[in-house]
């Protein structure tokens, strides 16, 4: 595959913004993966003051209904509580059309700086070249 390849068959999109401090738990704007065969989801976080941060995947069949916590069979890695300017990745199996990325937040007064980013891959239908 080249790199020309490479490029139309992924496609960024940002998830959570970097730009405050988090101090309460911050859920994602539905992501659409209904035209994806995969989506990697990257959290990276810079400095973590103080609390526990923890993401999780969440899936659901529509974009505006009730999101589930994605089940371990349908995704590859786990997300972990965040440390300082550490980068975890996960990728959705599953096959609903919409995920969302929550980040739990307990105990924290400053909080912490993280971003994530969704990674979008092997587009079900191929761009025209």
């Amino acid at each position: 595959m080249s790199a020309t390849d490479f490029h139309t068959k992924i496609k960024p999109v940002a998830v959570i913004d970097p730009a405050a401090a988090k101090t309460a738990t911050t859920t994602s704007a539905a992501i659409s993966v209904a035209d994806y065969q995969s989506v990697a989801v990257l959290v990276h976080a810079g400095v973590i003051t103080d609390g526990t941060h923890t993401p999780k995947l969440q899936e659901c069949a529509t974009s505006g209904g009730t999101y589930t916590d994605v089940a371990a069979s349908n995704q590859a890695g786990t997300f972990a509580a965040l440390t300082s300017t550490t980068t975890q990745r996960v990728t959705y199996l599953g096959t609903l059309s919409y995920i969302k990325l929550v980040v739990t937040v307990s105990g924290a007064t400053s909080g912490g700086f993280y971003t994530a980013l969704a990674i979008k891959g092997q587009p079900r239908v191929e761009p025209a070249t």
